[in-house]
């Protein structure tokens, strides 16, 4: 088999596994009724925007997924979060997260995916936030939670 069609084979086997996992978020995002919009569609021009998947309006947040996006190069999270002041989330293929916050890198088990008691509304919070809902700003310490989902499990397969 010639080289050049084995490499690209493999890199349209890449992208395609890119576009399931968009997909699957996008279809995980519109489940749990959390707004989004797909970045590379969206006409926004922001240098986050250029790089991230999705942008999550109701909590001012960017989503990436871990996966090679064609034309799309290294993201270092860490370096975006410091930078524009925005929680960065990174997404699997697997339904896994983390979380970079003002260029901390979370791990997936401080990674949570929280839905507030007040507006029924899910947002990404790492786990030394403020606790606050990032919806509808509601605070009450962490009584306000329900239905949390850790970063280091499926959140594809998770219910509530």
């Amino acid at each position: 088999m010639d080289v050049k069609r084995l490499e690209k084979i493999l890199q349209l086997q890449t992208y395609g596994m890119y576009y399931h996992a968009c997909h699957q978020w996008a279809k995980f995002f519109e489940d749990i009724d959390m707004a989004w919009v797909y970045c590379p569609d969206s006409g926004r021009g922001s240098e986050l925007d250029k790089v991230a998947d999705f942008y999550l309006p109701d909590q001012d947040a960017y989503f990436i997924v871990d996966l090679g996006r064609p034309d799309r190069g290294y993201t270092n999270c860490e370096k975006l979060s410091e930078k524009f002041g925005k929680i960065i989330v990174l997404g699997g293929d697997t339904g896994r997260f983390r979380i970079f916050e003002e260029g901390e890198n979370y791990s997936p088990s401080e990674s949570w995916l929280c839905r507030c008691a007040a507006c029924g509304r899910y947002f990404f919070l790492n786990s030394d936030g403020d606790y606050m809902c990032k919806v509808c700003g509601e605070y009450d310490g962490d009584h306000h939670l329900q239905g949390v989902r850790f970063g280091d499990r499926n959140s594809f397969e998770a219910k509530g």
